[in-house]
């Protein structure tokens, strides 16, 4: 007979009184292996049982009576194969729960009801307040239980509410590697305006080969096809996949891999994936778990960038009454969140003033050495001056910048992040790591991408307000003096439209929000006027498209009210005198020679000033203008407004347009040698058009002139599947040629 004491007292709201006798000798009802059934029960924070159910008595043959107010060591008693006690403050389940998992699990020998001794997996969920939730089940029962995973995301939801973002994501993870077995899981967040996802967390083994690609450009990889179409992906044959981009993974065995978005509404602002070796893997219900475990993540990121948003603008707030001495403190108080972020050792920000120069403006933050200003011959060495990219300056200090190499260690690095909003350079971060501990900041730059964006607009703004101001010093002069040509735009435009992807208007600078728009067809009848700008309307025509089939004197009164409200919603302060909407008689017409920004017009100017440029064999001139047009196409034109016949030969007409220039981009970078931009710019048009072959091909060529020929071949073994399964037909003969050339030599001779 083995006893088993209880101090008298009170737990968890039951009182216990007495001294519990248990005597495993007596214990009744044995199971049979068949009829195994797990049992559950709860700890209070200092391990003592305050519910025992009855599936765990039967298992153990400890009553609840016997069990309440006892420490769970005591009652199950688990022991290794050396017969010495695991259970207890060594258990492995709850140190875990005491390093901040959501769960954790032990595998233990115990003695059962009937006297055999049986390995149990014993799994202990956190619970808030301290103490968790136990179960007991089979060692060799790979699932674990719908109730477990519940109670683990019920855990997960209640603690993520306090967790920084980090902390956030770590937990999941962890939980997720605990439930599922896994061997690793990733968190990813997107880059500012979708650009594309950058890991932001890693956890489990063989990091140095997840390393291989740390970001992925929208519909790129699994995380970029995530990002892009919002629907989860997931593959048990990932060897065999040619989506999975990263080699060194599936060379260290992995064989399945999970990627669930994370949302808010419907846009996907990042995503959460798990990759396995073991072959049998539970597919559908590593897919709920991913699932469930994105609602709790959701809102950590979702917190996480509200506060980035007050971070990055609260400082800008009353900057234009004196922005002499408030804009340098402004940016101060951003950078200083900046480093704060990305655990950096010091950093400064840059400001452009003319054509060739940055100058420094702002206190710097830290251990930083003072540069000077960097002229446009250090501007070529930096992504962040070059292409508008984030990037991260390594290595020998010689090879850096002038004024950058005075880092007192060799092994720092300087990360640059631009702050950019539509295009425009409004001013570049520089962080310095003098260490690289493992390597800067890879896990912060889509945290750091958004702080610079968010930032970029209140200080455009600030910017062009001070344009407006008869007084400032002369660094504030240069500053809003850069880009006057822009003045149109951003300084005397008062509205600006959007028509790439859904109608988006800007007045004064604001936004419109949604909610102001009282009737959907409102926007219609401006996407319509705007479809024909600068040519009248007849009232009658502008009937039948808003209402098709009505009699236009029917609808004559509400064309008239929809028409007052377009023009109030555009010119909110007028009376009468309307400058964008006007009306001769019974036509009607959007008027663009009164100040106003149209993306689409600017499209097609950029368009046409890259195709003069290539005329007089111009490249950079025409990349540049190239470039300026492809960041305006943020989908198709009014993808929301299926109004009329005509709107869809204009969508498809300016589709194919940024078709054209997209793979006139990647033609050109290609000739400067400049493979990865090309290889960027043909993924670019993939995602307009997946199913164009000779897109694939240049894409196919780019990867392997850059030494990438292995993702060459996956990208023709892509291709392939696209057309046989969206048109049932094989690739043309040239594809065919061009792969086999890829496959014959590791790099295109001259002549390929």
């Amino acid at each position: 007979m083995e006893r088993i004491g209880c101090r008298l007292g009170a737990g968890a709201g039951v009182a216990y009184t007495g001294v519990t006798a248990v005597d495993r000798s007596r214990r009744t009802n044995p199971i049979e292996r068949e009829e195994f059934a797990g049992g559950r029960f709860a700890i209070g924070a200092d391990r003592r049982i305050i519910e025992w159910d009855e599936a765990a008595a039967r298992l153990l043959g400890v009553s609840s009576g016997e069990a309440l107010g006892i420490h769970c060591d005591r009652v199950i008693g688990g022991k290794n194969d050396f017969d010495h006690a695991i259970c207890g403050p060594a258990c492995t389940a709850w140190k875990a729960l005491a390093a901040g998992s959501i769960s954790g699990a032990s595998k233990v020998l115990v003695r059962m009801a009937d006297g055999a001794r049986r390995r149990l997996a014993c799994d202990l969920i956190a619970l808030p307040g301290g103490g968790a939730l136990g179960s007991l089940r089979r060692a060799d029962d790979a699932a674990a239980d719908l109730a477990g995973d519940l109670a683990g995301i019920a855990a997960l939801t209640a603690r993520a509410s306090g967790e920084s973002l980090q902390q956030g994501l770590r937990h999941a993870l962890d939980f997720l590697l605990e439930r599922t077995g896994a061997d690793a899981g990733e968190a990813f967040l997107a880059e500012p305006h979708g650009k594309g996802v950058m890991r932001t967390c890693h956890r489990g083994r063989f990091r140095r080969s997840f390393d291989q690609v740390l970001h992925f450009d929208r519909g790129e990889g699994f995380p970029g096809f995530v990002l892009a179409h919002g629907q989860p992906i997931y593959t048990d044959h990932l060897a065999e996949d040619p989506r999975f981009l990263r080699t060194q993974v599936t060379r260290e065995g992995f064989r399945a891999y999970l990627c669930n978005p994370l949302t808010s509404g419907d846009d996907a602002f990042g995503c959460i994936a798990l990759a396995f070796r073991r072959p049998d893997v539970d597919l559908e219900r590593v897919l709920n778990l991913l699932r469930w475990v994105s609602t709790p993540m959701g809102l950590v990121v979702d917190r996480a960038l509200a506060h980035l948003r007050e971070a990055a603008t609260l400082p800008l707030h009353g900057v234009e009454v004196d922005p002499e001495h408030r804009l340098p403190r402004a940016l101060q108080a951003l950078l200083q969140e900046m480093v704060g972020v990305s655990h950096a050792d010091g950093g400064e920000l840059y400001l452009p003033c003319g054509d060739t120069e940055l100058r420094w403006l702002v206190p710097g933050v830290g251990t930083v050495p003072r540069c000077p200003a960097l002229s446009v011959g250090a501007i070529g060495r930096c992504p962040a001056f070059e292409t508008g990219t984030t990037g991260i300056l390594h290595g020998r200090q010689n090879s850096w910048p002038p004024g950058c190499r005075d880092v007192p260690h060799p092994g720092g690095a300087w990360c640059c992040i631009p702050m950019s909003c539509d295009g425009e350079l409004l001013g570049v971060v520089r962080l310095l790591f003098r260490h690289l501990r493992p390597s800067p900041p890879n896990e912060s730059i889509a945290l750091l991408e958004a702080v610079a964006s968010l930032a970029a607009e209140k200080v455009r703004d600030v910017r062009d307000q001070l344009a407006r101001a008869p007084h400032a010093g002369a660094p504030l002069r240069a500053w809003r003096q850069r880009n006057a040509d822009t003045g149109e735009r951003h300084g005397e435009a008062r509205l600006e439209i959007r028509c790439f992807g859904s109608l988006e208007l800007l007045v004064d600078g604001a936004r419109v929000a949604p909610a102001a728009i009282r009737r959907r067809r409102v926007l219609t009848l401006l996407g319509i006027l705007l479809m024909h700008h600068d040519q009248p309307q007849c009232k009658d025509v502008l009937i039948e498209m808003l209402w098709p089939g009505a009699d236009p004197g029917v609808r004559k009164g509400q064309f008239h009210v929809l028409v007052h409200e377009l023009r109030k919603l555009l010119e909110p302060d007028s009376r009468g005198n309307w400058l964008y909407v006007r009306n001769q008689a019974d036509r009607y017409v959007f008027d663009t020679r009164t100040p106003c920004w149209i993306d689409m017009l600017q499209f097609q100017t950029q368009f046409e000033l890259g195709r003069k440029a290539e005329a007089v064999r111009d490249k950079q001139a025409a990349i540049n203008a190239y470039e300026a047009a492809a960041e305006l196409y943020r989908g198709d034109y009014l993808q929301d407004e299926p109004f009329d016949e005509r709107c869809w030969q204009l969508r498809e007409q300016l589709r194919e347009t940024c078709l054209g220039l997209l793979n006139r981009l990647s033609a050109l970078w290609g000739t400067l040698e400049r493979w990865d931009r090309s290889v960027a710019w043909s993924r670019r048009a993939l995602l307009v058009d997946p199913l164009r072959e000779e897109v694939h091909r240049a894409l196919m060529y780019a990867l392997w002139a850059s030494g990438r020929r292995d993702e060459a071949v996956r990208q023709y073994e892509a291709c392939a599947h696209l057309l046989r399964e969206r048109l049932d037909l094989a690739p043309l003969p040239e594809t065919q040629q061009l792969f086999a050339l890829i496959r014959a030599t590791p790099r295109p001779h001259p002549g390929h």
